[in-house]
């Protein structure tokens, strides 16, 4: 069974591989969910089906917040069962095996009636929520499950209330002790016969166990419980094994398909969170549309920044590419928001894949089935960073195709930026030749030159200029359309920290 799937099994229609894991990386996607990449990524859909599922999913759960709560407490009893089923696995035959396996049923029994009346109470809307809501009452309503209910009440009852046992003893010739062993366990407690009753063998009450002469009492007894603990053990033991059949067959037909939602509910409940937390923020969500060859986000912005600010001092932009125009290239000063503007435009598409709200006033997005990044190699004593990041783009470029989104971010500054900027422009080509959608964050303003975009855009689609805004001496971290400047404006950070040199003018 699948919350998030519309058909009973995952789909593969978005590229699960190494260059997605070093995406999610980059974009930092761990960090804003809470969730691992890899789990991320598994969850990433390119069918719009899928999509469209979720996103009724965390409207329901907006809108009727008591929802949050069934799925919590049901994502606890199914990590408990699954649990237990993963430890019964490594177990094998053996009486734990058949604990646990006690223990599962248990735990899905209560499960099926608390969750299914809580979830049938609140009324979900959503379909994935409706059809879960239908299958719990129809497990609620089998014969079968009320079968093994009783049958696993009856179990429970002999562990519960065991009260007394009778021995039998066999005596050899001589009166000695030949052998003693449990003739009977009983739900009732055995009453001391006084010496009439032990003269003449009364039963005293009707229907009582009576003892005729008394084998141990108060800390006498004491001496018996190690024994009696262990014939007890194996009473239950014996009664839990001829169930464990049973309770397999129940476990093996109807609790397995239900542990694949134990990372879903956790998937959910993690986005539902981080969505409420910047509702709480007053930072404003959209559930996105779909759009062959169109990207469009308005106000958009960068969660992780929330970390770092408050939600009203946070700068939104807008971004727009379409099957004309599918290569932005963003240039400006240096720390004016351009590394923050990519980030966002690929948190975004993720987010947008999971079919999760995304962080923009409105969305349009294409249905990717790769988003890569090519952001700087780290250092490395064993090759330089050119030889990396000249590496890594050729590996990018042989998945490269019409359905993907590339980010690059200050790719190929490991060089001088001439040549850099010869390297960027070929790839860029290439990226065309593709049909790829692609951001590019970059100094090299060579490449931004009005002559060389010109040059570029007589073939198509083209590209299209943006920077770092910079007004009255002062960044805005708005990022506009508008052609390069030309200038990173380093000298203004460098005096922003006391590096103006004045004496060196002097000279």
């Amino acid at each position: 069974m699948f919350l998030l799937y519309d058909f009973n099994e995952r789909d593969t229609t978005f590229e699960n591989d190494e260059h997605l894991l070093n995406t999610l990386k980059g974009l930092g996607l761990k960090r804003i969910l809470a969730l691992e990449e890899r789990t991320i990524a598994s969850f990433l859909t390119a069918d719009l089906r899928h999509i469209r599922r979720r996103q009724e999913i965390f409207s329901d759960l907006e809108k009727k917040p008591e929802l949050c709560e069934v799925l919590r407490r049901m994502r606890e009893d199914l990590s408990n069962i699954r649990e237990m089923s993963q430890k019964r696995a490594q177990l094998g035959r053996t009486a734990e095996d058949v604990l646990y396996s006690f223990g599962e049923v248990v735990f899905f029994i209560t499960m099926i009636k608390e969750a299914g009346d809580a979830l049938s109470q609140t009324s979900p809307e959503s379909s994935a929520l409706k059809e879960l809501d239908s299958t719990l009452r129809d497990i609620a309503n089998d014969p079968k499950f009320h079968e093994i209910s009783a049958y696993v009440e009856d179990l429970s009852q002999r562990r519960q209330f065991a009260r007394s046992m009778t021995l039998g003893v066999n005596l050899d010739a001589s009166f000695g002790v030949k052998e003693v062993g449990v003739v009977a366990i009983h739900d009732d407690y055995y009453t001391v016969s006084n010496l009439f009753t032990s003269i003449f063998g009364s039963s005293g009450k009707k229907n009582s166990l009576v003892c005729m002469t008394p084998f141990a009492q108060g800390e006498k007894s004491q001496v018996m419980n190690h024994t009696v603990y262990n014939i007890l053990n194996n009473y239950i033991l014996h009664a839990f094994t001829n169930a464990r059949t049973v309770l397999l067959r129940y476990i093996s037909s109807v609790i397995s398909v239900f542990y694949p939602l134990v990372d879903e509910l956790d998937f959910i409940l993690r986005v539902h969170g981080f969505c409420s937390e910047i509702r709480e923020k007053k930072g404003k969500l959209c559930m996105p549309e779909f759009e062959e060859h169109r990207l469009f986000l308005k106000n958009c912005w960068e969660p992780s920044l929330l970390h770092k600010m408050n939600m009203g001092s946070i700068v939104k932009n807008d971004m727009e590419a379409d099957e004309t125009t599918s290569i932005l290239l963003l240039t400006g000063p240096n720390n004016g928001g351009k590394s923050v503007y990519l980030k966002s435009i690929g948190i975004a598409a993720v987010m947008a894949q999971l079919g999760m709200p995304i962080c923009a006033n409105r969305a349009e997005l294409p249905l990717f089935t790769r988003i890569l990044c090519h952001f700087p190699a780290a250092d490395s004593p064993d090759e330089s960073r050119l030889v990396a990041e000249c590496r890594n783009m050729r590996a990018i470029l042989d998945v490269l195709d019409g359905k993907s989104l590339l980010l690059m971010d200050e790719s190929f500054s490991g060089t001088a930026s001439v040549e850099g900027a010869v390297i960027a422009g070929e790839v860029l080509k290439t990226v065309r030749a593709r049909a790829a959608l692609c951001v590019f964050s970059t100094h090299m303003h060579e490449l931004a030159a009005k002559s060389s975009v010109e040059e570029f855009n007589r073939g198509t689609p083209k590209m299209k200029t943006l920077s770092a805004e910079y007004q009255d001496g002062r960044r805005t971290y708005r990022i506009v359309e508008q052609p390069d400047s030309g200038f990173s404006r380093a000298y203004e950070i460098a005096a922003q920290f006391g590096l103006q040199f004045k004496e060196n003018r002097e000279i």
